[in-house]
């Protein structure tokens, strides 16, 4: 599941600095698997500009992925992405829930 057009331009322009799983995802190791869930509470995420504004018009829900490149400078990430009517990722991943390592 990916974005339009229009969401893939909102996500590189005036959007990504809103993106609440960034600063949280730019603390992990290069390599370890996490989900959007796992980075920010659930509440925070649903009411937040980014989430309001660009993932829930394109349908996406949640995220699972990892970071690929971590610099002082850049942030590279490989994630997917999952719709509201499929499952959690962590309920198909249990090693994921929140507070495993």
């Amino acid at each position: 599941m990916g974005f339009d057009e229009h969401g893939q331009r909102l996500i590189e322009g005036e959007y990504a600095a809103m993106n609440p799983c960034i600063t949280p995802l730019q603390l992990l190791p290069v390599g370890t698997v996490t989900t959007s869930t796992m980075l920010v509470d659930d509440d925070e995420f649903l009411e937040s500009r980014y989430y309001q504004e660009v993932l829930k018009p394109q349908g996406i829900r949640e995220a699972i992925g990892f970071n690929v490149l971590l610099t002082a400078q850049r942030l590279g990430f490989l994630a997917a992405n999952r719709p509201e009517s499929e499952r959690r990722y962590d309920a198909l991943c249990p090693s994921t829930e929140r507070g495993d390592t």
